[in-house]
């Protein structure tokens, strides 16, 4: 019969402290979930907006090379292979957020009237901002055979982007 023994605390606070020092990373390369990865929607005049957002942790050079590989992947899922890129954009988005930390229970702000206005101190109150910040690239392309498109600001093989950009890919 075997028994497993329970974890010993140092054991489990080990753990914790490990798990405290992970580091977030750069975004992978995956379709949108949540705020980063992904998207290919089809515009009204024919074209394709292809985007990519990731986190602040990726560099905006991974951020595009993400973008305009995902738009030689979808050139070449949809039987093209070239593509013009018609226009790009990268952005970079911060949002900030301020949270407000809580009072311990049992301890109940001070009070202050002065002149028919309460003031309100509290030492355990406290404002604190909190920033994310992520990175977009957005490409409209159109796929073609033959002749390019007019108007086209760059030319794509597709499979030479996915050849060049595919090693550098970060997947789960």
């Amino acid at each position: 019969m075997i028994t497993c023994r329970p974890l010993r605390p140092i054991a489990i606070a080990l753990l914790l402290a490990l798990a405290a020092c992970a580091q977030p990373a750069p975004s992978l390369y995956e379709p949108l979930t949540g705020r980063f990865g992904y998207t290919t929607e089809k515009r009204d005049d024919g074209a394709w907006r292809v985007e990519f957002t990731a986190n602040r942790l990726t560099p905006r050079d991974t951020v595009e090379d993400y973008a305009l590989y995902r738009a030689a992947e979808f050139a070449l899922q949809n039987g093209f292979d070239q593509f013009a890129v018609m226009d790009r954009n990268y952005d970079t988005h911060t949002e900030r957020t301020y949270a407000y930390a809580t009072r311990p229970p049992g301890f109940e702000s001070n009070e202050h009237r002065v002149m028919g206005s309460t003031t309100y101190t509290d030492p355990f109150e406290s404002t604190r901002i909190v920033t994310s910040e992520w990175r977009t690239a957005t490409l409209v392309i159109r796929p073609y055979r033959g002749a390019a498109p007019a108007g086209a600001q760059r030319l794509y093989d597709a499979r030479a982007e996915i050849a060049r950009i595919g090693p550098t890919i970060r997947r789960r």
